[in-house]
């Protein structure tokens, strides 16, 4: 008899165990994953499908120096025949493992990958976990540089991962903070560059 309460424990632990891991690895590697589907999707359907498709309601993207909304500023595109190309170099991830933001380099093929890059860069993509469990964009931005002369890293995992927290947050409290932090933050700047 108690050969089976320990088996009955060992296989409730095992369970637990499973179903709510300690760390966020898992959430950190479905992110990764995310942003490595979206780029081939860039590949094998077009820039326009593959941005629709990954970004958030919600979303910005920066263009032309300025943040526009970012789904809505992609469904206006034409699909034209580029080729951008990325992958995330660095990745981190929320202690709740629902935000997260990946970066990495791209390029930029004007009509196929067989074609030289005509420009280079770097990308960074914040993102979010939907309440349907899927990753999705909420910012993406980038920026240009010149032809890299060092060697293309590979994404290097980390080590140990944090252990997951999963704490209720008063949304409204940060809301209203986040608030005053941006109301400080464009007076010092108003009176930086007055």
């Amino acid at each position: 008899m108690l050969y089976l309460y320990w088996f009955s424990t060992g296989l409730l632990w095992l369970s637990t165990m499973l179903t709510n891991p300690e760390t966020v690895q898992a959430n950190y590697e479905q992110l990764v994953a995310a942003e490595q589907a979206f780029a081939q999707l860039a590949l094998d359907r077009g820039m326009r499908t593959a941005f629709v498709e990954n970004l958030d309601e919600q979303s910005v993207v920066f263009q032309n120096n300025r943040f526009l909304p970012g789904k809505a500023t992609y469904q206006q595109l034409p699909d034209g025949p580029g080729k951008l190309t990325w992958r995330p170099a660095y990745a981190e991830i929320s202690a709740s493992g629902t935000l997260g933001f990946t970066t990495g380099p791209y390029e930029f093929r004007q009509r196929s990958m067989n074609d030289e890059p005509v420009s280079y860069g770097q990308f960074t993509s914040v993102w979010h976990k939907t309440a349907a469990g899927r990753w999705k964009a909420l910012i993406d931005f980038g920026c240009t540089h010149a032809r890299p002369t060092q060697p293309e890293q590979t994404l290097q995992r980390p080590p140990q991962f944090a252990h997951k927290v999963s704490t209720a947050i008063d949304t409204s409290a940060v809301g209203e903070e986040l608030e005053q932090v941006d109301i400080a933050f464009g007076q010092t700047a108003h009176t930086q560059l007055a």
